[in-house]
């Protein structure tokens, strides 16, 4: 028994009208969705796999990436200000990463702030063991950061990386002030113009010895030197403090 779209719609059942204007509706929705994660996939940037990016690091020298003292690049920190010059030590490692994804560099053995960096743009050299140089600049850093980031990429500090916030100035005159808190006569107290220092890597102290002269409660002068050790890892807090005396060292702290 026939019956027309009337009655069927009245029973419930949708005319074939509605059928296929929905099956037509459920293919336009289907494409729209393969088309947009097919626009998605071949847009998403293709971030390197976690053992090619660890290639690369491989192919970057031990303790190349040194970073730069204030004390030693004094031109360097007045052309660059505080923030950049910080900013280079913190980039400098991903300068070299840069120059090592290259297939024209076999190994990085060298990486320092060139002298073409400025307050506002930082440039870097790179040498490579096989003689070929590369200049780096401060956009190609930051993107190489960036991309190893992504790949969740650890990369490896250098030795010398934890000594980048200690000033070995202020820890001298740190010592020095604790010494001639203790003298007789402070105002006699006179420092050498240099001193030793010793760094650990292993604990994170720095050791200090420097000769100086003061006069005693006699009213006689006389030369001595201090022995002074300092825990980075503790916020540069004297540890240990000692000072030569006629008949030994006396212990401060």
């Amino acid at each position: 028994m026939s019956v027309d779209g009337k009655v069927a719609e009245r029973r419930g059942w949708p005319t074939w009208a509605k059928v296929t204007a929905g099956v037509g509706l459920l293919w336009v929705v289907s494409d729209l969705v393969g088309c947009t994660i097919g626009y998605m996939v071949e847009h998403t940037p293709k971030q390197p796999e976690k053992a090619a990016a660890e290639r690369v690091m491989d192919k970057i020298a031990p303790d190349t990436v040194i970073p730069m003292d204030r004390a030693d690049y004094r031109k360097t920190f007045a052309k660059l200000g505080k923030k950049q010059f910080d900013n280079a030590n913190d980039l400098m490692k991903w300068a070299a990463v840069a120059a090592a994804e290259s297939d024209k560099c076999d190994k990085v053995v060298v990486v320092g702030i060139s002298d073409y960096a400025t307050a506002k743009e930082l440039q870097w050299f790179v040498d490579c063991e096989n003689k070929e140089r590369f200049q780096i600049r401060e956009a190609q850093a930051v993107a190489v950061r960036a991309k190893f980031a992504a790949a969740n990429v650890a990369v490896a500090e250098p030795k010398s990386a934890q000594w980048k916030n200690f000033n070995e100035r202020v820890a001298v005159s740190d010592c020095k002030s604790l010494v001639q808190s203790v003298m007789t006569d402070r105002g006699s107290f006179d420092a050498a113009w240099t001193w030793d220092s010793e760094k650990d890597d292993q604990t994170g102290r720095v050791t200090i010895q420097q000769d100086f002269e003061a006069k005693n409660g006699f009213g006689g002068t006389i030369s001595s030197r201090y022995h002074c050790v300092i825990d980075t890892k503790i916020g540069g807090r004297i540890v240990k403090l000692k000072v030569r005396e006629a008949d030994g060292w006396r212990t401060l702290i």
